[in-house]
């Protein structure tokens, strides 16, 4: 990757996160994560891009974020990670061939203006842009689960659902914002169930994960 593409995308990051109610050292900390998923994430795309080998780019996936995932959160929790890695890695793989499969207009275009991010569908789905948007995606949940997984080693019991309280903030993270749980329990967002923000371990819808910016806080 150019070094001028590097600084745009840790810029872009960067600026994701300075929104988020967290530390400015909990902020820097999920940058270089997302960074580090999107290094994988931009390779992968490539390899779909140009083989479109379903088997192959799913183990690849799969293994890449695995190890930056165990590298975070220690490998005491190998069995989340596993589960975590193989799932968004199917995900990864399947929604892009999907969509670079279909047909797409002069005018359809994949707009984030909060992040300055305008491209032709034809080109954004296997675009440096959308792989840090799924590195972020990434980083958000290796990182909640962290939050979580550390809560937990601390005995504490409780959690509440936190979103950024603005007017990005999806109808349904709105409706659980300060809704209190037992820790072990799942929030229901939507029609989906989430142990915290980001979580994947019951399916949920991907509208209720995807550029998500909430996190929890334990007691």
């Amino acid at each position: 990757m150019a070094i001028q593409k590097f600084d745009q995308l840790n810029s872009m990051s960067s600026k994701w996160f300075s929104k988020m109610n967290v530390s400015e050292a909990e902020q820097k900390k999920r940058v270089k994560l997302s960074l580090d998923y999107c290094e994988i994430i931009i390779l992968l795309l490539m390899m779909i891009e140009g083989s479109k080998s379903i088997e192959k780019s799913k183990a690849f996936a799969e293994e890449r974020l695995k190890a930056v995932a165990e590298k975070y959160v220690g490998k005491n929790n190998i069995a989340y990670i596993n589960d975590w890695s193989k799932k968004e890695a199917e995900k990864i793989v399947d929604v892009t061939i999907k969509h670079i499969d279909e047909e797409h207009g002069p005018d359809d275009f994949y707009e984030m203006p909060e992040l300055g991010i305008r491209l032709p569908e034809s080109e954004y789905w296997i675009s440096e842009e959308r792989g840090l948007l799924i590195g972020i995606e990434c980083a958000t949940t290796t990182a909640n689960f962290d939050d979580m997984s550390k809560a937990v080693d601390k005995g504490k019991t409780r959690k509440t659902w936190i979103t950024e309280a603005d007017d990005r903030v999806r109808k349904t993270h709105d409706e659980v914002h300060g809704v209190e749980m037992p820790i072990n329990q799942p929030f229901l967002v939507g029609n989906s169930y989430l142990l915290f923000p980001g979580d994947l371990t019951y399916d949920p819808e991907e509208k209720e994960v995807a550029n998500c910016r909430c996190h929890a806080e334990y007691f």
